[in-house]
């Protein structure tokens, strides 16, 4: 991992005229569980993509006046982007699905309330949340076509801001989202039905499935990461805080180890079977930065 970070590292914004700097990032593993992929974007409105042994970019998609928010690489040639679709942001937020390869737009699909922050890929469905609302969509071949959500959008009903969305293995129908005042909530968008978990903090940050363990979800509080089973309501775990200010991102892959990002700029890796810290390392460039992704 070292190697990638820093001996190929390159600047999102290092193309002639690029200006702004890198706002989401996603990685593609091969089986073998090295990176073969890195998909970045920026404030600068371009969309690469990075070829993850050399570092050189494999292409770059360009969509005038659309800030970038958040992507996610949902096939080994096909990328979702949330974006802005005006110069002003959560104006007419778009997701967006672009090849990687030829740079082509695929598809376009509209979220039912501005400013999508936060997405989540589970084999074919995209799970989207803004603010105050959380949406699936269908991102099989055979919905190529379709720019409909899969069931009918789930709107926040109280003043709690959504702050992560991720689903479930086995429970494809559900999405599990985020919001403020420590709680996880689950919604079944096939049923309509809502449930929550309370955990023991009062500002939850994000939130990210570990596949590995079942439906289970990590969430980012103020002053830990909490690990809980969605078919029960209390916590199966309770880590300490990360760094000096707690975790602000969290990210999980197949082997059930869990990346946070925390609010002093430190990163750290987790073995969430083993509730154990591997390691934590921060950048001196960016020591005191939240890491936003």
């Amino acid at each position: 991992t070292s190697s990638i970070v820093f001996e190929n590292s390159r600047a999102h914004d290092s193309g002639a005229g690029a200006t702004g700097g890198c706002s989401a990032c996603d990685i593609l593993e091969m089986a073998n569980g090295k990176p073969s992929l890195i998909v970045t974007a920026g404030w600068d409105c371009l969309v690469r993509a990075w070829d993850a042994s050399s570092g050189d970019a494999k292409g770059i998609k360009t969509e005038t006046q659309a800030w970038v928010y958040a992507l996610r690489i949902i096939a080994p040639n096909l990328v979702a982007v949330a974006c802005s679709g005006g110069m002003f942001p959560d104006e007419n937020t778009l997701l967006r699905v672009f090849d990687v390869t030829s740079g082509e737009m695929r598809r376009c699909l509209r979220h039912h309330k501005r400013g999508v922050h936060s997405l989540d890929v589970l084999e074919t469905r995209l799970a989207s949340a803004s603010k105050d609302s959380v949406a699936m969509w269908d991102m099989s071949a055979a919905a190529t076509a379709s720019d409909e959500a899969l069931a009918p959008t789930w709107h926040n009903a109280v003043d709690d801001e959504v702050a992560g969305v991720c689903m479930m293995p086995g429970l494809e129908q559900v999405v599990v989202g985020l919001r403020g005042k420590g709680r996880v909530v689950i919604h079944d968008v096939t049923t309509s039905t809502t449930s929550a978990l309370q955990t023991r903090s009062s500002d939850v940050r994000d939130v990210a499935g570990i596949p590995a363990l079942g439906p289970v979800v990590a969430a980012a509080v103020q002053d830990a990461w909490c690990v809980f089973d969605v078919r029960v309501s209390s916590p199966v775990a309770s880590l300490p805080a990360h760094g000096k200010m707690g975790p602000s991102t969290l990210r999980s892959d197949a082997r059930a180890f869990l990346a946070t990002g925390g609010m002093d700029g430190t990163v750290s890796l987790w073995d969430a079977r083993k509730f154990a810290c591997v390691g934590t390392f921060s950048n001196p460039e960016t020591s005191s930065k939240p890491i936003s992704c």
